[in-house]
């Protein structure tokens, strides 16, 4: 059996910076999404992120011009998963729940992968990792109820949550298909971007129906400036970062990364938002975390962090 080949460089370099380019998604997401509509914030933040990549790409799009073509249901697959779930649908569950409670459930995205993993490729799954899912689900169920057994009694769940905890799921459906065998030979920016492009189609009509709802676009440069920030940070910067790290070391590897979400996230908005995590923050967080790297981290690491 041969030795799988060490990360280079690159690689390590994207593994590094993509909790803080994700994390920014949420404390941008937050602070704009009460006065720009989910849809239009999504909307124009996949806009200019394709836009602002397509010069860059476009010699090479126009060589692969065929193979894209034939590959486009799966962009439109990425699109609705990426930009319409992770991105509309997201920035409206940020409405009626905290920057910090998205980036703490969103940290589940690796377990869902391992099971998409199982039920699409036959991956197998060890014991630890169902000991990590049940771990982590706990951390999510805390995090969900805010620690009270009456919420779990009375099902009055803060649908903000729930709704982060889809878009985790759908986050992991899009790392999986990353790694599709159709994908593996085109380049990285021409994925995202084609991808991109694809989602910014399938969100046009959400955000044109929420526009003539609402009355509202944006127009202060405050507003402005955000969406550029996401277009450029928690877009282009971090989903190159992610599909790069995808493509070089797996996708179950790549999903570690989200381990520094929470710790990013969380410390982001206590400093720019103001934001301040009660006891059931802390304790469905250690959850998740414990749960995760349980189920994710590599046998021969778990056995040296467990003193084995």
């Amino acid at each position: 059996m041969s030795t799988p080949a060490r990360p280079g460089v690159l690689a390590i370099a994207a593994l590094l910076t993509v909790p803080f380019f994700f994390a920014s998604n949420s404390i941008l997401g937050r602070a704009t999404v009460d006065t720009v509509g989910p849809w239009t914030l999504a909307f124009l933040r996949w806009s200019l992120a394709g836009l602002m990549l397509l010069p860059l790409v476009w010699r090479a799009i126009a060589a692969d011009g065929r193979a894209l073509l034939a590959r486009a249901p799966l962009f439109l697959a990425l699109g609705f998963l990426g930009m319409i779930v992770s991105g509309g649908l997201f920035y409206t569950a940020l409405r009626y729940t905290t920057a910090t409670n998205a980036s703490l459930l969103y940290t589940t995205s690796p377990l869902i992968i391992l099971l998409l993993e199982r039920i699409f490729r036959g991956r197998p799954i060890a014991w630890r990792e169902v000991a990590g899912m049940l771990v982590a689900s706990a951390g999510v169920a805390v995090i969900v109820t805010g620690g009270t057994l009456a919420t779990l009694a009375t099902m009055s769940f803060n649908p903000g949550d729930l709704l982060v905890v889809c878009c985790a799921a759908s986050w992991a459906g899009y790392t999986v298909i990353l790694r599709r065998r159709e994908l593996a030979g085109l380049p990285v920016p021409v994925v995202f971007t084609a991808a991109a492009l694809a989602g910014a189609l399938l969100l046009a009509p959400f955000m044109a129906a929420e526009t003539a709802a609402s009355g509202r676009f944006p127009s202060t440069p405050a507003e402005w400036g955000a969406i550029l920030g996401l277009a450029l940070i928690a877009s282009i910067c971090a989903f190159l970062a992610y599909q790069f790290a995808v493509q070089k070391v797996g996708p179950s590897i790549t999903g570690l990364t989200l381990y520094g979400m929470p710790i990013a996230g969380v410390g982001l908005a206590m400093l720019l938002l103001g934001e301040r995590p009660g006891p059931a923050i802390f304790a469905g967080s250690a959850l998740i975390l414990g749960g995760v790297a349980l189920a994710t981290l590599p046998r021969d690491l778990l056995g040296r962090l467990v003193g084995r």
